[in-house]
């Protein structure tokens, strides 16, 4: 017992001694055990008094916790007795996934849960039930096996907020602080398709898999989901076999998925690649995140080749069968704050950049050549079509017939012999061309 029950316990005993002192020196005041009459009055003292203890008992445990039915008013009843007689009630308070009062190693008969809250009870062999908001009687041989917080919930990996996981260890940093911002570097460290590593901060929102409503809570309460989550807790297994934290949380398992997903994805590109557009107007990086939450959240996916690219195939999202079968849903993973070790990541960029470096300037001399004959051959049809177009003009007054085959045939040549008058070869070969006109006709 701590010392407030114990305090609690000595007030309540002094009462009642106090109490009973009382009552006998009245007894005794009025002649005793004398008489008969004193005797049958003694018995119906004692009645009298165990009858209104049990009724008050009754009456009071209908507004010291919210029964559902009247039948759970007894069970209130035997556990207040309980403190009356100095043992403590077999009871538990959970508040927003974590339990308040109570011991979680022992059985509890009362439990009693706030809105934003669930949890699963079991007995030595198994898993009994899931309970959520309210107060649910349990059997006395079961326990809390786990408690579940119904809100939505977000947990992160990786280094923290305007840490650089690669710098060496600073000259005021511990070796304990050194190691631990090594491990939170390690969690999310992830290689390009050029070897370079890249840290990133993941973050992850997510919850219970239940309809807002649902179960008698606000957030939501679905017995099934709400055992699945506790039945199936992963191992954390990077923690020693016999450490306390060995057993990883319900709520660990999505961004673990998340992170295993953005080193499966950013292997694909090229460190150069990952701030480019894509065809769909977002960055290669943007586009990861995207293909991180619609692996945790849909149940179809598309594939990607070795480069990313699309193949056209769909496939079962394996990650989102197993958030489905823990009881647990995603609502939203973030990429934040990537890092990168400068050297690397500078060597790299220079490598990429000299040995495309050739190929660029290829791509932009066949542009600028196609752009230089594009503009000839537009100013070459200009001007050989300027003598038939001033022709045409005389028309607009109907004075003038419009030039029959013929005369137009022999406006463009003469416009072209003109264009061409600087080019030998074409001028040579648009005489031969009006020369096969004049027989033609």
């Amino acid at each position: 017992m701590n010392n407030v029950w114990k305090r609690a316990w000595r007030r309540l005993i002094g009462s009642i001694a106090l109490v009973a002192i009382i009552y006998i020196l009245l007894f005794i005041w009025q002649g005793g055990l004398s008489s008969s009459t004193a005797q049958t009055s003694l018995l119906i003292d004692f009645l009298l008094f165990g009858l209104g203890l049990l009724f008050w008992v009754l009456t009071f445990s209908h507004f010291v916790l919210p029964l559902r039915k009247p039948i759970e008013a007894l069970d209130v009843a035997v556990e207040m007795l309980k403190a009356l007689l100095g043992r403590r009630p077999s009871a538990a308070f959970i508040q927003d996934g974590e339990q308040i009062s109570g011991t979680s190693n022992q059985p509890a008969r009362l439990l009693l849960l706030d809105g934003a809250s669930a949890a699963v009870l079991q007995n030595e062999s198994a898993y009994t039930q899931a309970i959520g908001p309210g107060l649910t009687i349990g059997r006395r041989d079961e326990r809390i096996a786990g408690t579940l917080d119904l809100r939505k919930q977000r947990r992160s990996l990786g280094p923290h907020p305007e840490e650089d996981p690669f710098a060496p260890q600073g000259l005021d940093e511990s070796p304990v602080a050194y190691q631990a911002r090594q491990h939170r570097r390690s969690q999310t460290s992830a290689l390009t398709r050029d070897n370079v590593e890249i840290a990133a901060r993941m973050e992850v929102d997510l919850r219970v898999d239940a309809r807002e409503g649902q179960g008698g809570s606000a957030f939501g309460f679905q017995p099934d989901a709400a055992s699945r989550a506790v039945a199936h807790e992963g191992v954390a297994v990077q923690a020693p076999s016999d450490a306390r934290g060995h057993q990883l949380n319900w709520d660990w398992l999505p961004v673990h998925l998340a992170a295993d997903l953005w080193r499966e994805y950013l292997r694909k590109f090229l460190l150069s690649e990952l701030f480019e557009p894509t065809q769909g107007k977002l960055t290669t990086l943007e586009f990861i995140e995207q293909c991180v939450n619609f692996r945790l959240q849909e149940a179809i996916v598309s594939e990607l080749d070795e480069r990313g690219h699309a193949t056209g195939r769909q496939y079962s999202s394996p990650e989102y069968q197993l958030l489905r079968s823990r009881g647990l849903r995603v609502l939203r993973a973030n990429l934040r704050e990537l890092h990168l070790e400068k050297e690397q990541a500078e060597a790299q960029l220079l490598t990429t950049w000299a040995s495309t470096l050739d190929q660029r300037s290829k791509q932009r001399q066949d542009i600028d050549i196609g752009k230089a004959n594009k503009i000839t051959a537009i100013t070459f049809v200009q001007h050989a079509s300027r003598a038939l177009y001033q022709r045409l003009l005389k028309t607009d007054g109907r004075e003038v017939p419009p030039p029959d085959e013929k005369e137009t045939i022999e406006l463009l040549l003469s416009g072209a012999i003109e264009a061409a008058s600087g080019n030998q070869k074409l001028r040579k070969f648009a005489m031969q061309l009006k020369g096969k006109s004049n027989g033609a006709s």
